[in-house]
């Protein structure tokens, strides 16, 4: 068992290249005889390479962590947390683009 939870942590960058977040607790979850230490681990490896905050990590590992439930509200946080950094990016860009490319152009009139 610890060899082949070694063998994929050593894979992790490999297995996960261009896989988004629901795929990669999809493969994680899926490998059901490593134990959730080994699942969160190789989550925490690949959160970080992405660049994921500490938090959110965090909180993905415990979910991860607590069942096989557990995959499926990771699914439902990861789903909810990039639906909030894609309204966040839109709203930002509208707030910075919209009113001061407005206001300078009404300067310049």
């Amino acid at each position: 068992m610890t060899i082949l939870a070694a063998i994929m942590l050593a894979q992790a960058p490999s297995l996960f290249s261009g896989a988004d977040p629901i795929e990669i607790i999809n493969i994680c979850t899926a490998n059901s005889d490593l134990d959730g230490k080994v699942r969160a681990e190789t989550l925490r490896s690949e959160s970080r390479r992405r660049g994921w905050s500490k938090s959110e990590d965090d909180m993905l590992i415990k979910i991860c962590k607590s069942s096989e439930d557990g995959a499926r509200e990771a699914r439902d946080y990861i789903k909810k947390r990039e639906n909030r950094k894609r309204i966040g990016r839109r709203r930002a860009g509208v707030t910075i683009c919209g009113p001061t490319l407005s206001t300078s152009l009404w300067s310049w009139v």
